[in-house]
């Protein structure tokens, strides 16, 4: 049997404002109620997964810049970009939130 290549696993980095976001978004669920907090943190870590994973199974949100929903409960999304082998986070972003702010950043 040939060598078929394996499918390549990327890792994942948030940019500072990213990590501000994630941060901002925990902390505000963790003020109404810190099992919602848990919640969302464990959807954005399935959502990482995916993202590691295959990412270009997510659209294109502007340019390279892809678009992973957290979940159906989350009105979130990580919008990242492939640098080489890294899933570079730029946003973790409401939904509702004007795009423009985390366009800014790309």
């Amino acid at each position: 049997m040939p060598n078929l290549p394996r499918s390549m696993v990327y890792s994942y980095q948030l940019l500072p404002e990213a990590r501000t976001d994630l941060n901002e978004a925990v902390g505000w669920y963790a003020e109404k109620n810190v099992s919602a907090a848990q919640s969302f943190l464990d959807d954005y870590t399935k959502a990482i997964a995916r993202i590691t994973e295959n990412p270009f199974q997510f659209p294109t949100a502007k340019g390279e810049v892809r678009q992973a929903r957290l979940s159906r409960t989350f009105p979130y999304s990580i919008y990242f970009a492939i640098r080489g082998d890294v899933a570079l986070a730029i946003a973790v972003f409401h939904d509702k939130r004007n795009p423009k702010i985390w366009q800014s950043r790309t």
